[in-house]
């Protein structure tokens, strides 16, 4: 099952906010980003996001590499939205 998340990244001196879809089965690492979160207090960040966002850098396995890509959330929420939907699916 996919689990839609936020994905943050940069292209030049911009930001773009992007859904994405994740295959739970796909995650081999989690953990806050605080690099993004002082750039957004800092105000360099300008997405209309609330300055108290925080981030999550996730790693995924594709088969021949690992993915870095940085999420919207903080990594208990992050971490919930694919525990809560595996609950689910085992009831």
């Amino acid at each position: 099952m996919l689990i839609p998340v936020v994905r943050i990244f940069k292209t030049g001196p911009d930001y773009y906010l992007k859904e994405i879809f994740i295959n739970p089965r796909k995650i081999v690492y989690m953990s806050e980003e605080v690099s993004l979160k002082r750039r957004l207090m800092e105000g360099k960040i300008n997405l209309g996001l609330h300055p108290g966002t925080e981030f999550t850098k996730l790693k995924l396995n594709m088969g021949d590499h690992v993915e870095e890509i940085i999420l919207v959330g903080n990594p208990k929420t992050i971490e919930s939205k694919f525990y809560n939907v595996k609950k689910l699916l085992r009831d």
